[in-house]
C-alpha cells in the first residue's frame, strides 16, 4: 500500500470495505465477480496483518481463507482429512515452539551462570595480580613516599 498510486488505493480501500461487509455475512456469496476480486486482492495485500477494525479483528490471512472454506457451497473447504490433518501439523508446530522456549531459556540460564562465573574468576585474578604486585613492591621497598 505505500508504494500505490491513488486509483490503487481506492480500490485497495474498496476492497476492504466490501471484505469487512463478507466477514460480518461470513461468505462471498453474495457479491459480485468484481466486488469479490477486491475482496480477495485486498485480503492478499494486507497478507498477515490483523484488522482491528473488522469483526473479531481477524488477521488478513485467516478471513480470506474462511470467505473462501464458507462460499460457494464449501466447495473450497478441506475435506475432514484434510482439516485434521491440518490441526495436527498446527499441534506439532505448537509443541516445537514450547521445546524451542525451552531451550532458549536454558540457554539464557547458562549464559547468566557463565557470565557471573567468567567476572568472579576475573575479580580472583585481579585480585592474585594485585596481592603479587604489592608483594613485589614490599620486596623492592617501594612505598608511598
Amino acid at each position: 500500500m505505500a508504494t500505490s498510486s491513488p486509483d490503487d488505493l481506492n480500490r485497495l480501500n474498496r476492497g476492504f470495505i466490501l471484505a469487512n461487509q463478507a466477514n460480518n455475512q461470513r461468505n462471498l456469496d453474495n457479491f459480485g465477480v468484481d466486488d469479490r476480486r477486491a475482496i480477495v486482492d485486498a485480503l492478499r495485500t494486507a497478507g498477515g496483518a490483523t484488522l482491528t477494525g473488522f469483526n473479531g479483528a481477524p488477521r488478513a490471512d485467516d478471513l480470506l481463507k474462511k470467505m473462501l472454506s464458507n462460499s460457494f457451497g464449501g466447495a473450497f473447504k478441506l475435506n475432514p482429512g484434510q482439516d485434521a490433518e491440518e490441526k495436527r501439523l498446527q499441534d506439532v508446530i505448537a509443541d516445537r515452539f514450547k521445546t524451542a522456549e525451552t531451550a532458549v531459556q536454558g540457554l539464557i540460564k547458562f549464559q547468566e551462570k557463565t557470565t557471573a562465573d567468567y567476572f568472579k574468576a576475573q575479580a580472583q585474578q585481579q585480585n592474585e595480580f594485585f596481592n603479587r604486585l604489592g608483594g613485589f613492591f614490599a620486596q623492592q621497598k617501594i612505598g608511598d613516599k
